[in-house]
């Protein structure tokens, strides 16, 4: 059966609100409660379906969130280290030296506290590269280096001994 983009966009709806009721609701449990609302029964891949376009809208949003609330935390350290340089760096001497030693931690934890909320949200993750096989070549060749190498070490002897 086919459905227009409103309804999919209706059923996704109800599908939503059974997950904010049950977030660990499975299809089969959306599937009976969409039938008591409309007495047909959906097919569950394509509730499968809309649950996961649930899921990925949810954390798509999500991670806005987070960058935006980043976003605000990076401006306060910012603020705040211009305001406690002003501590450090006082040529007037209105700061006792217990004072600029604080504003100097305070400084430091402030921006380890932000390098570790970017470092938590995913900001920094380096992106790892498919790791290419060997040629035949190449690995006889490897092959022949940790020879040489074992032969010339003390390896050999210690494996002997054992």
């Amino acid at each position: 059966m086919r459905f227009s983009k409103d309804k999919i966009e209706e059923i996704k709806q109800l599908v939503r609100i059974e997950l904010v009721k049950n977030p660990s609701a499975s299809i089969y449990n959306i599937q009976e409660e969409l039938k008591k609302s409309y007495h047909h029964t959906f097919d569950k891949n394509f509730l499968a379906g809309l649950k996961r376009k649930v899921h990925r809208e949810r954390s798509n949003l999500f991670n806005e969130n987070i960058y935006s609330e980043l976003g605000q935390l990076q401006n306060i350290v910012r603020h705040a280290r211009e305001v406690l340089l002003g501590i450090v760096f006082d040529e007037d001497d209105k700061h006792k030296p217990s004072e600029k030693i604080r504003a100097v931690q305070a400084i430091i934890y402030t921006e380890t506290t932000l390098f570790y909320a970017k470092l938590n949200a995913g900001i920094y993750e380096k992106q790892r590269k498919k790791e290419k096989k060997l040629t035949f070549k190449e690995r006889a060749e490897l092959d022949k280096f940790i020879e040489l190498v074992l032969k010339n070490s003390r390896w050999k002897s210690i494996e002997n001994k054992g």
